[in-house]
């Protein structure tokens, strides 16, 4: 559903803008109409001979261009097919840079615009991220590019949730195993260490159980890479004791659940036990290195 804020900030524009182009015009008129991708086409075309615009048709397009494409992209990430979305992975970006330029732009109105936007751009974002993992999945080494795309993605999402004050954990965690695939230990660190704090935070209604493997890569870094032994130690303990309060969760909710619930018992206990054995490993001080991906 189009923000009501939005289509009366593009309508106030429309009426104030004295020299706007036809391009701009019909960006307008299919915003309005919902037809999201006409809009983008449009706003973009407008965009492409600035000398065009007066400052406050160029704010009007940058604000149709990210609002529509913000929505584009939201819907592709969210229902699009795998092929939908690797055809469109600059397109959230693109939709992050526009709101960039808005809020440097300072102007308050199409800020208040776009603000209710923020956060499922920022769902998008995370979601192309994801999709740069993917592909660097695939490869022998990691592809510094794709890891520099996925991490772009990332700090994007963090950027936008922040603004609206819905922080989630995961793009924390898999920012931070880019910047380690990176071998950009201190960052990594940084970001595991919030990822946890923000995951400890956070009320959950269903199980969660990514706090085994996060607490893994983090204490093994720290003890790996840092010989920070009592820090790593401390990392374990603590992701253990989320690890039981996840699936104390599960326990509560088996019937709901259902046959799901043996596969998460299935994946506490494999967690659980691999935490044990780098807790004895630290302890003997066997830890050397990055760690790698669990299986």
């Amino acid at each position: 559903m189009k923000s009501l804020l939005a289509a009366a900030t593009i309508c106030f524009y429309l009426a104030a803008g004295s020299a706007q182009s036809n391009s701009l015009n019909l960006a307008v008129i299919a915003y309005e109409k919902g037809h999201y991708e006409n809009a983008w086409n449009n706003a973009n075309a407008a965009l492409q001979a600035p000398q065009n615009l007066d400052e406050q048709s160029h704010i009007q397009a940058l604000l149709i261009r990210a609002s529509s494409g913000a929505r584009m992209a939201y819907k592709i990430f969210t229902e699009g097919e795998e092929a939908e979305m690797k055809q469109n992975l600059e397109l959230p970006l693109q939709a992050y840079h526009d709101f960039k330029e808005l809020l440097h732009r300072g102007d308050s109105a199409s800020i208040a615009a776009i603000t209710p936007e923020f956060y499922k751009l920022g769902h998008a974002l995370y979601l192309t991220g994801t999709e740069y993992d993917k592909q660097n999945a695939d490869n022998e080494k990691p592809d510094t590019l794709l890891l520099n795309k996925s991490i772009e993605c990332y700090s994007a999402t963090i950027e936008l949730w922040q603004h609206v004050n819905k922080l989630k954990y995961k793009p924390y965690y898999y920012r931070g195993d880019a910047y380690l695939a990176k071998k950009k230990y201190d960052k990594a660190v940084d970001d595991f260490t919030r990822a946890i704090e923000l995951y400890a935070a956070a009320a959950r209604k269903t199980p969660d159980l990514g706090i085994g493997d996060l607490g893994y890569r983090l204490a093994y870094t720290q003890a790996g890479i840092f010989n920070q032994k009592e820090a790593a130690l401390k990392t374990i303990r603590l992701a253990k004791e989320l690890l039981d309060k996840e699936m104390l969760l599960a326990e509560s909710k088996k019937d709901k659940l259902a046959e799901i619930f043996e596969d998460i018992k299935t994946e506490y206990d494999y967690l659980t036990g691999e935490l044990n054995d780098l807790e004895a490993s630290v302890k003997n001080e066997s830890v050397k290195g990055a760690p790698k991906k669990m299986q």
